[in-house]
C-alpha cells in the first residue's frame, strides 16, 4: 500500500539505510537527518510504502517556487528508499508521486541520482520516464 506519510510515521531508519548504501561522501549528523525528514512531513511530501504494517520505502522531497519563476511550483526529490527485498515497490512509489504532483498542480519535478552503483540503472529510468538530464554536481573538501 502506498500511503501519505503522517508525522508520527518514523523514517529515519529507512533514511540511514540510504545514506549508508549511497556512498554519500558527506558525514551526516543523525539530529539534522532526523529534522529534514520531518519538515519534508511538514512542508513538503512524501509518500510511504508499507507492508504487513511495516513501512518498506519511501519517497520524499520539498516543493517550492522555481528560483527563475515564482509561478512554476518544483518537486525536490530529497530521498528515495525502498528496502531491498520490496525493490519493486520503488515504481509505485515513483507513479504515486506523479500523481499526486499532477493533483497539486506542480509543474515540475527534479530528481536525484546519486553516484553509486545504481546510477545507469536510475539514469536510464529517468530518461525512460522523460527527464532532461539539468546539472551535474561535484563535490570536493576544503
Amino acid at each position: 500500500m502506498i500511503r501519505p506519510a503522517v508525522y508520527s510515521d518514523d523514517l529515519y531508519p529507512l533514511a540511514f539505510e540510504f545514506y549508508k548504501n549511497a556512498n554519500f561522501p558527506v558525514e551526516y549528523d543523525e539530529q539534522d537527518l532526523r529534522d529534514i525528514l520531518n519538515q519534508i512531513k511538514e512542508t513538503g511530501l512524501v509518500l510511504v510504502a508499507v507492508e504487513e504494517f511495516e513501512i518498506v520505502g519511501f519517497i520524499g522531497g520539498l516543493i517550492t517556487d522555481y528560483t527563475l519563476n515564482k509561478k512554476k511550483k518544483v518537486f525536490q526529490e530529497a530521498m528515495w528508499y525502498v528496502t531491498p527485498e520490496f525493490r519493486g515497490l520503488g515504481r509505485d512509489l515513483y507513479t504515486s508521486l506523479v500523481n499526486v504532483l499532477k493533483t497539486l498542480e506542480i509543474d515540475y519535478m527534479v530528481m536525484a541520482c546519486l553516484n553509486n552503483e545504481f546510477h545507469d540503472v536510475v539514469d536510464r529510468f529517468y530518461k525512460k520516464e522523460g527527464f532532461t538530464l539539468l546539472e551535474k554536481h561535484n563535490l570536493r573538501t576544503v
